[in-house]
């Protein structure tokens, strides 16, 4: 006879089969007793050992029952699912199915017993009748919480959507996943009445995948909470590596390419001058070579800025026109300042 076991049996009234039932009624709080949660390990399996009677030697077969060790399952940090299995993600996940366990494990409820009565499961966590339909959470004030085991399918970004009320203004919860918290302080509108519920939406959350658990906390004030809804957005694509492309320093001789369009202007190229020694009028050379290097300097800077505007493609044609003209201007007063220098040494 399994003294452990459980027969079972068939409206018939039939002897149907025998079968271990080793899961017992889960413990909500307090020792109160809900619904009873499934078998978690494998039946009892009867093995014959032998055993050897005084004196004699030869041993007789008796049976003995034999537990064969359940499987390690993969606990929740709380007492487990609802139903069970993890709640999907994307999905909707009803309130007031938060995890099995004790005040402090599946929920932290600040006052003890059910302000609306037991009307759906024990603990002390206060639920109550929805004006939509089924039970919610009531009574939720700042520094309580509730926890669900939840599978997320695929890492990406999500819109969390949470349907509650309260008459109050200013009144805030946010969700953490896996102890992180990943929608910051959410503010409930304020509603008409405690009849009255409404939607708000976190936008774009980041989620990882897999099994994690879920806290909804309330940071501030009374309010009810009937559902939380996450719906997937976009998934996690990898940014490419951008290269870096060396700036190039533009030489005054530079022609640069603009549209098809536009006449291209093809500045005469300045000779490399190196000034020969000379006694007259020193002051005046100096100024003029001096006025000659700058000029030089003003045609880099423009041909740089020219090549700027066409490497980021933000220039347009009459930019491009524009500057084509202040460096064909600064080309002639170059070309002209060349000549005075070249005038003066001839002149000197």
């Amino acid at each position: 006879m399994l003294t452990s076991g459980q027969a079972r049996w068939n409206w018939f009234g039939t002897l149907r089969n025998f079968s271990t039932w080793q899961g017992t009624h889960a413990q909500d709080v307090g020792g109160a007793q809900s619904t009873a949660l499934p078998p978690t390990g494998a039946a009892p399996t009867p093995t014959l050992q032998p055993t050897q009677p005084a004196g004699s030697g030869t041993p007789t077969q008796t049976p003995t029952l034999t537990r064969t060790p359940a499987p390690t399952a993969t606990q929740s940090p709380t007492g487990g699912a609802y139903d069970g299995t993890p709640a999907p993600i994307p999905g909707r996940i009803q309130a007031e199915n938060y995890d099995w366990g004790a005040n402090g494990a599946a929920y932290n409820d600040t006052s003890p017993g059910q302000e609306g009565g037991a009307l759906y499961r024990a603990g002390d966590v206060d639920l109550k009748l929805s004006p939509y339909g089924g039970v919610a959470v009531g009574w939720f004030i700042a520094g309580e919480w509730l926890a669900y085991t939840v599978n997320v399918a695929t890492t990406g970004y999500y819109d969390i959507s949470i349907f509650g009320g309260t008459v109050d203004s200013g009144r805030q919860l946010r969700l953490e996943f896996g102890g992180i918290n990943r929608t910051g302080s959410i503010t409930l509108p304020q509603t008409a009445d405690w009849q009255t519920y409404t939607t708000v939406t976190a936008r774009n959350i980041y989620l990882t995948a897999g099994q994690q658990v879920l806290r909804i906390v309330n940071e501030r004030g009374y309010l009810d909470v009937d559902w939380v809804e996450v719906v997937f957005v976009s998934g996690v694509t990898s940014t490419p590596t951008p290269t870096l492309t060396p700036s190039i320093t533009p030489t005054p001789s530079a022609t640069p390419t603009v549209s098809s369009s536009t006449a291209t202007p093809t500045p005469t190229p300045a000779p490399t001058f190196t000034p020969s020694p000379t006694s007259a009028a020193p002051s005046v050379l100096a100024t003029r070579q001096a006025d000659y290097y700058g000029l030089q300097t003003q045609v880099a800077v423009a041909a740089a800025t020219q090549s700027a505007l066409q490497a980021t493609q933000v220039g347009v044609d009459e930019q491009i026109a524009q500057q084509q003209a202040e460096l064909l201007e600064l080309t002639r007063l170059l070309a002209a300042a060349w000549q005075a220098i070249r005038s003066w040494y001839g002149g000197a």
